[in-house]
């Protein structure tokens, strides 16, 4: 009896140990690492400060910064405009130098460097084992369509310019006139503001209705003969009374291979994770065009001559 409550103590402490061993199998390491050249202004035109600018963890996993560059810097929780806020701060992080904490908290926080506060980044921690897309994933539907809804049969004139040359970009959004019951079509269509058309342009697209996110593509990519045509699911509201939120996050023009890092954008040009909101009107029309900037060109601006109108 007494060898049975031994065993019976080694196999409670054996489970305990590989509780923790597999909550601790399912822990990740997050990289981010200051961009090369960073201390100087113009990282924040690329969204190329952090790379990436954006990311995702979980509680329990292990944030590394990564000091790449060849000037110190600092990780610190809040933003230039209000200062730190106390979360993490790495302190001066010389090259080659890295800071690591263990995310504890759930939530979304910014942080920038307080040496160059033009770099900033922002840090979405999430319960464990919850999916950063498990909302979104489901939402709508995506057809690569060999014909646009926007040309029809006809060829557009498309940019011979090298994406880097690029100054500005505007994107056309057309939609059908969708009512409850019914989706809602969306196509996106990226322009230089000469009216060419650009080539081989990394998009996230977003549409929710009354706080419900109805569409999420995330990687969509677009270029000549193959045409992302965007469905939503059907509309719980009429569109008149609850309109919809439409986001458009801009993840460069060129080819894009893998997660942000920077071997991956190599070759991919454009302020990568710039997002615009805009919301659907019914009584302004069909074609929306919004600007985002490109390669060294900071200003945004918006045509007024369309349906949705822009949220900032």
């Amino acid at each position: 009896m007494r060898k049975f409550g031994i065993g019976l103590i080694v196999l409670s402490i054996s489970l305990a140990i590989s509780g923790f061993t597999f909550d601790g199998a399912f822990a990740e390491e997050i990289k981010i690492e200051n961009g090369r050249g960073s201390s100087e202004p113009g990282c924040e035109l690329t969204n190329l400060c952090f790379i990436p600018a954006v990311s995702t963890a979980h509680v329990g996993d292990k944030i590394i910064f990564l000091n790449g560059d060849d000037a110190p810097h600092t990780s610190t929780s809040g933003t230039p405009a209000s200062g730190p806020n106390g979360i993490w701060d790495s302190g001066l992080q010389q090259p080659g130098v890295d800071f690591v904490f263990i995310a504890t908290n759930p939530g979304t926080f910014d942080y920038f460097c307080m040496v160059h506060p033009w770099m900033v980044g922002q840090l979405e921690i999430l319960p464990q084992g919850e999916d950063a897309f498990e909302t979104t994933e489901k939402s709508g539907t995506t057809i690569d369509d060999t014909v646009s809804m926007i040309y029809g049969d006809m060829t557009p004139e498309i940019s011979q310019k090298e994406p880097g040359a690029v100054s500005e970009v505007f994107a056309n959004i057309v939609t059908n006139d969708a009512e409850k019951g019914s989706p809602l079509t969306i196509e996106v269509e990226f322009l230089e503001s000469d009216g060419f058309v650009i080539n081989h342009v990394n998009y996230d697209i977003i549409a929710s209705q009354n706080g419900k996110v109805i569409l999420a593509d995330n990687g969509a990519h677009r270029h000549l003969f193959k045409y992302p045509v965007h469905t939503t699911d059907a509309l719980e509201f009429d569109p008149k009374t609850h309109p919809v939120d439409i986001d458009v996050t801009f993840q460069g023009i060129g080819h894009f291979v893998g997660s942000l890092t920077e071997e991956s954008i190599l070759g991919v040009y454009g302020p990568i994770g710039q997002t615009s909101t805009f919301q659907v009107v019914p009584e302004f029309g069909v074609v929306a065009s919004l600007v985002l900037v490109v390669s060294i060109v900071a200003v945004i601006a918006l045509s007024t001559k369309t349906r949705l109108v822009q949220k900032f």
